[in-house]
């Protein structure tokens, strides 16, 4: 139940790409798991927390990459996931903030890698704003927004190339996305 978080300059890699050419006789084969996740902060209970991110990288997660929930605060740059098996970058209940430099490359072609895994998914978030956002090589969306209670949220700047879906999508059911 963290009040005040900083993160700067964390690297977290995974297994996600241990069956390539380097791994003796390619003898491990990746597979999703949800639990596997890369970074995961969850302010549940506590809904006032603050994070501030400076470049926070996760790489090869078996499941999701980074995962940060239920915040009033979010603030950061250079927050990028790469090759991970789940949704890249998992962003929920934050209620404002400001991100730049964001990318979600994801794991299409890779053993493991499950269908619909986004690269950022901005789900039931107020008051967001991202620049400069990158979603690249996923098996679901590039961008998704979703949730009931997803509102007034920008992305300025998006990228999104190589997804299975769509590049950018909105399924939430507020009005002002």
């Amino acid at each position: 139940k963290p009040a005040g978080v900083f993160l700067e300059d964390v690297d977290v890699t995974g297994q996600a790409n241990e069956a390539g050419p380097w791994c003796i006789a390619n003898a491990y084969v990746p597979v999703y798991d949800a639990g596997a996740i890369g970074i995961k902060i969850d302010g549940s209970g506590v809904n006032e927390g603050y994070v501030w991110t400076r470049r926070v990288r996760c790489e090869s997660s078996m499941g999701p990459g980074i995962q940060l929930t239920d915040f009033v605060f979010l603030y950061g740059e250079n927050l990028e996931t790469y090759a991970c098996l789940g949704i890249g970058v998992y962003l929920e209940d934050i209620i404002e903030g400001s991100l730049t430099n964001v990318t979600g490359r994801g794991a299409s072609g890779l053993a493991g890698a499950p269908a619909s895994a986004h690269g950022i998914a901005i789900v039931d978030c107020q008051g967001l704003q991202i620049s400069n956002a990158k979603g690249i090589n996923n098996t679901g969306h590039g961008i998704l927004f979703s949730g009931a209670s997803c509102l007034y949220n920008m992305v300025n700047n998006a990228q999104c190339w190589d997804n299975t879906l769509y590049g950018v999508a909105d399924a939430s059911s507020a009005a002002s996305v």
